[in-house]
C-alpha cells in the first residue's frame, strides 16, 4: 500500500484565490457572449438590408456570373493556351472580363483562357465593330442600322437607328452611346444608361467623328469636324 506523504507549505508562500480567478474568467466569458449576440444581430440586420435594398441584383444571371468569375480566376496567370476560333469575315478581337471576344460578320464568340467557347451569338452585321467596358460589350454595324449590348451570358439589348451608324462608345459603368445620321442630314447621338434606357438624344450639325466616355460614364466627349469658308475645323464638346 502506498504511503502518503505530506508536503510542507512555507508560511510565507502565496496561495492563489481560486474563487477570484473563477469570477474573472466568468466575467470575460460573459463579455464574449454578449459580443457574440451583438455580432449575430448586426449580421442579421445586414442580411435583411441586402435582401430589401439589393433584391433586384439577386438574380439567376448574377449567380452564373459569380460561378464563371470563380472559374476564370482559377486559371494560372503564367500559363498560355492556344485558342482555335471560327474564321469569319471582317474579324476583330477584344478583351472582355478575362475572356477573348471575337466578332465577325457571322456573330460574336467568347473564349476563356483554355480556349473553351463560353458564349455564342449570331448576327448579320456586314461591318461589325466591337467595344468593351467593365460591364457590357457594345456591338454595332458600322454603316448599318443595328446594334446590340451583350454580356458573357447573353444579348441583353438590341436596337435599330433611323439612319446609318457612324460610331459609338461604352463606359465601364454600363452607359453607352450610338451616333447615327438623321433624315434631316444632322447627326444624332443617342445616350443610354446601364439599364438600357435612352436618357438623352443630342443633335449635332457638324460631322461627328468620334465619341468617348470618362471612366465613370458621367461625361461624354464628342469630336466633330466642319468646313467653313473653305477651312476645315475640329470641335470637341463635353456633355454631362
Amino acid at each position: 500500500m502506498a504511503e502518503k506523504k505530506n508536503i510542507p507549505i512555507r508560511a510565507d508562500a502565496v496561495v492563489p484565490d481560486t474563487a477570484a480567478y473563477n469570477k474573472y474568467y466568468m466575467r470575460v466569458s460573459a463579455r464574449y457572449g454578449v459580443a457574440k449576440w451583438i455580432t449575430l444581430l448586426l449580421f442579421t440586420v445586414y442580411l435583411l438590408g441586402m435582401l430589401v435594398w439589393g433584391r433586384n441584383s439577386i438574380t439567376y444571371e448574377n449567380f452564373l456570373y459569380l460561378l464563371r468569375d470563380f472559374n476564370l480566376s482559377s486559371a494560372s496567370s503564367g500559363v498560355y493556351s492556344q485558342i482555335a476560333y471560327e474564321e469569319q469575315q471582317n474579324m476583330s478581337f477584344a478583351e472582355y472580363k478575362n475572356t477573348l471576344a471575337v466578332v465577325g460578320s457571322a456573330g460574336v464568340r467568347l473564349y476563356d483562357g483554355s480556349g473553351n467557347a463560353l458564349f455564342r451569338d449570331t448576327t448579320s452585321y456586314k461591318t461589325p465593330v466591337l467595344l468593351t467596358g467593365e460591364r457590357y460589350m457594345l456591338l454595332y454595324d458600322e454603316g448599318g442600322r443595328d446594334y446590340s449590348v451583350m454580356t458573357t451570358l447573353a444579348r441583353v439589348f438590341s436596337g435599330t437607328t433611323d439612319g446609318n451608324i457612324l460610331c459609338g462608345a461604352v463606359s465601364d459603368s454600363g452607359n453607352f452611346a450610338i451616333v447615327s445620321r438623321t433624315a434631316e442630314a444632322h447627326y444624332a447621338i443617342d445616350v443610354f444608361d446601364a439599364s438600357m434606357k435612352n436618357i438623352e438624344r443630342i443633335y449635332r450639325d457638324s460631322y461627328v467623328t468620334g465619341v468617348a466616355f470618362d471612366g465613370a460614364g458621367d461625361t461624354l466627349t464628342v469630336l466633330s469636324a466642319k468646313s467653313e469658308n473653305w477651312t476645315l475645323t475640329s470641335e470637341i464638346v463635353f456633355f454631362r
